[in-house]
Formats: structure tokens, C-alpha cells, sequence
């Protein structure tokens, strides 16, 4: 459950991150197909989920454990975009 939501997390930051760069859905769409081909769970439709089914501790467990892994995920993907940003900044004392 959380390495599914890790993966979901990951793609729909992608996502998101490629149309803002590039102002296309061509992206956005390929994301959104790669997560639900992949079976990845996304906190959002598991909290329908738990609400159309019946209520119980081992539910809200795993509906937690998707939060966690989408959140990782993002969270994950976005600090690898910073670091390869920075990999690319140059240092101010080498600037003359």
C-alpha cells in the first residue's frame, strides 16, 4: 500500500510538473494512464472507497498508509528536481 501510493504520488507530481512547464495535457494525460494502469493508490479515491464500504480501524490503516505514500512520493520526486537544479546552479564566487 505504500510503495503503491509512492508511485502515485511520483507520477501525479510528473504531472503536474510537465504541464507547468510545458503548458501541454499530453503529459498530464500519460501520467494520469501510467498511474492507472499501474494500480497505484491514490488516498483520494480510497477515502471513497472507505466511505462507500463499511467503516473499521484496518481500513482507516491502510487509507493512512496511501496518504503516507502519495505524500512521499511528491515530496521525494520534488527534492530530486531542487537537487538537479542545484547541480546546475553555479557558485557566486566563481562568478567574476
Amino acid at each position: 500500500m505504500l510503495a503503491d501510493g509512492f508511485g502515485c504520488g511520483a507520477l501525479i507530481y510528473l504531472a503536474v510538473e510537465l504541464y507547468r512547464k510545458t503548458k501541454s495535457v499530453i503529459p498530464v494525460i500519460i501520467c494520469v494512464m501510467a498511474f492507472i494502469l499501474s494500480g497505484a493508490e491514490h488516498c483520494i479515491a480510497d477515502a471513497f472507497y472507505l466511505g462507500a464500504s463499511t467503516l473499521s480501524w484496518k481500513a482507516f490503516g491502510y487509507l493512512w498508509l496511501a496518504v503516507a505514500g502519495n505524500s512521499a512520493g511528491a515530496v521525494a520526486l520534488h527534492w530530486l528536481q531542487v537537487g538537479a537544479e542545484r547541480l546546475n546552479e553555479i557558485p557566486d564566487d566563481l562568478h567574476r
